[in-house]
């Protein structure tokens, strides 16, 4: 399960909070809420260049009435302007505005946050693009910690911290570390959904993807074909 289809699976719920918040700024008079329920729409669609003036237009109130060390949406607001930079290529804006938020989250005391261990996946993510891998590695383990000490550890989020962590070892080499962490998420994501899942197959395509890269050709072979069994069960042939 990549980050991204996790954001698409937790948009509905995103989009609630937002409009909520539009309302509150609409009804206490501030000037920017057609700009910031336009930015929510944006970004729900992925526009995210026509989301980003927006969503900067908003932060002034918001930190204006509710203060910097709010998490709900100040915080969120960070967030997602930064995902939104992330999502036209523009990382240094995209870590400019994930810092922040990170920081709002940490400064706040909210340790156990959802959202705190978001900025910590997506922060991890532009590390890996730009080759920092032992800052991605610190960040990704934060995250995990988050996800595990709020849902558990067979819980889907925390599965995709493994994931996560899995593609980054295998991406420096760490084949021992990145073959635990992808088994242990296969696992986790077998026992809560069964075989019969994308999350599952995904993540055995990266765990046959890992044996090719060592030689285990038969554990690969095998893996691939449990997928594509699977996947010519739920979509056909």
């Amino acid at each position: 399960m990549t980050f991204e289809n996790y954001k698409n699976r937790h948009m509905k719920k995103t989009l609630i909070v937002f409009v909520t918040l539009f309302a509150l700024i609409f009804l206490s008079g501030f000037g920017n809420a057609q700009d910031l329920g336009r930015a929510m729409k944006r970004y729900k669609a992925k526009e995210y260049a026509q989301a980003i003036p927006d969503f900067i237009n908003s932060i002034p109130s918001i930190e204006v009435n509710y203060g910097k060390s709010d998490t709900i949406y100040y915080g969120r607001l960070l967030l997602y302007t930064g995902i939104s930079y992330k999502g036209i290529y523009d990382f240094q804006n995209a870590e400019k505005y994930l810092l922040q938020s990170n920081e709002v989250y940490k400064n706040a005391g909210a340790l156990k946050n959802p959202q705190y261990a978001e900025s910590f996946i997506e922060l991890a993510g532009l590390y890996v693009i730009s080759g920092k891998f032992d800052k991605a590695e610190k960040f990704n383990l934060k995250a995990r910690t988050i996800y595990e000490h709020i849902y558990g550890k067979k819980s889907a989020k925390y599965a995709l911290t493994c994931n996560n962590l899995a593609s980054l070892y295998r991406k420096t080499g760490n084949y021992n570390k990145s073959e635990k962490l992808f088994i242990e998420a296969k696992n986790i994501y077998e026992n809560l959904y069964g075989k019969k899942h994308p999350d599952y197959t995904v993540c055995c395509s990266n765990l046959a993807s890992l044996y090719l890269e060592k030689g285990q050709y038969n554990k690969a072979e095998q893996l691939f074909a449990e997928v594509k069994d699977i996947d010519e069960s739920l979509y056909g042939k």
